[in-house]
């Protein structure tokens, strides 16, 4: 218990064999106790078991950054949705409107959801998910792949699991190009989005960052259902959901950033959220800060759609 109240009061930089297997494992060590989620199932047991096996061979030179709040240790203790009031207020803080878009057609009077968000930057400008947290009692995993920012995200989101690295099929080490919002992995950056934002970058000049798959993030913390994820990794959308799997992982809410300059990845990637049960939700072409506009698609399980009778803006949804 020593070794776990340390990994609960500070962040670490850890290597990834020694750090988030030994997370996984103790994850595993608590679901193993039969209780709400799985009331003793051999069949949750057996995926477990199978989880845990599967990272065995993590490489161990690969770093990467990381905090966990207290209950992360605890499976159990995860975010369940459940119905209550949510005081909707006009302090929203995505930067299109995403959170208020989703309070009113998705997630109204909806707490202690579970939230996962790539790009998330330094957890406060502009989050999708600062909103649910700070006001409907939503927690959830983090990841920022830039140095800087994950530092600033650490500070701000000490109640979130924390990971500072990116997300690659596969172990490896990629570079990353800061320039803002839209800073991102070089390797995975569409040629169109270089040319734009990246024209005077030296590639070799650039900071190298873990890249890992995210599976294995999702088994280390146990997460076995994600009530909405925020999904904005500048050109490498398609290569993460091509490598998630949806029949382990249960999602509700997908935004996807599809911004045009790969018009056929975001048409890859509708296809595959498609085959794999989701709907996609039409939206205006605004930009005007506050509302969403066309470089976002709103992506909804066909499970979650009757849970969203009760939003007010239900009626205005087009698919």
């Amino acid at each position: 218990m020593a070794g776990q109240r340390a990994w609960r009061q500070r962040g670490w930089v850890a290597p990834a064999a020694a750090a988030l297997s030994a997370l996984c494992a103790l994850a595993l060590l608590i679901a193993y106790r039969p209780g709400p989620q799985d009331s003793g199932s051999t069949v949750a047991l057996d995926s477990q078991l199978n989880a845990a096996r599967r990272w065995l061979d993590v490489p161990a030179d690969v770093n990467i950054p990381l905090t966990m709040p207290g209950w992360g240790f605890d499976p159990f203790k995860f975010p369940k949705l459940k119905e209550g009031e949510v005081p909707i207020n006009a302090n929203w803080i995505s930067q299109f409107g995403e959170d208020k878009w989703l309070m009113d057609h998705m997630f109204y009077n909806r707490r202690n959801g579970t939230y996962l968000e790539f790009g998330a930057m330094d957890g406060d400008q502009w989050s999708n998910t600062k909103w649910l947290h700070d006001n409907a009692g939503w927690k959830g995993l983090l990841i920022e792949a830039d140095p800087g920012q994950y530092s600033a995200l650490a500070q701000n989101r000490k109640q979130d699991i924390t990971v500072g690295a990116a997300i690659c099929n596969e172990f490896r080490t990629v570079h990353y190009a800061t320039n803002g919002a839209v800073g991102g992995i070089w390797e995975l950056m569409a040629p169109g989005f270089k040319e734009i934002f990246h024209q005077q970058v030296d590639a070799s000049q650039l900071p190298a960052v873990a890249c890992v798959p995210l599976m294995f993030l999702l088994d280390s913390f146990n997460i076995t259902h994600i009530h909405f994820w925020s999904l904005d990794v500048e050109g490498a959308e398609l290569a993460v959901l091509e490598a998630f799997e949806f029949d382990r992982v249960a999602v509700d809410v997908i935004v996807v950033e599809t911004d045009g300059h790969n018009r056929t990845k975001d048409a890859a990637v509708g296809s595959l959220l498609a085959r794999n049960g989701f709907i996609a939700v039409e939206h205006g072409p605004d930009q005007t800060p506050g509302t969403l506009n066309t470089m976002d698609t709103f992506f909804v399980h066909k499970r979650y759609m009757p849970h969203r009778s009760s939003a007010p803006g239900v009626t205005e949804l087009k698919t």
